[in-house]
């Protein structure tokens, strides 16, 4: 019974799925410039109002890597010898 239970339950989950086809997920775009413009207020000028950059362009930029990021202590309350051993890791 409890076996029939998990493949029901499973089941859905496989459907469309082969093995020939990578899994390739539905992403939304996010980078709306006509909803992005809507939020903005106006400056008093409207010549210095800011403009929001394009879709086009956001698009284009390239991916922006995150390092590798160590604990910080306050002056005098890190662990002996941290100092010396943060000088020794990658960035």
């Amino acid at each position: 019974m409890t076996t029939k239970l998990i493949w029901l339950a499973v089941w859905p989950l496989t459907l469309g799925l082969s093995e020939d086809k990578p899994y390739r997920p539905a992403i939304p775009r996010t980078w709306d410039s006509k909803a992005i413009a809507s939020v903005h207020v106006p400056l008093a000028t409207s010549s210095a109002s800011p403009v929001p950059a394009s879709a086009e362009f956001y698009y284009r930029l390239p991916e922006m890597k995150i390092f590798r990021s160590y604990p910080i202590y306050a002056p005098g309350k890190e662990p002996p010898g941290y100092s010396e051993w943060l000088k020794q890791q990658e960035p």
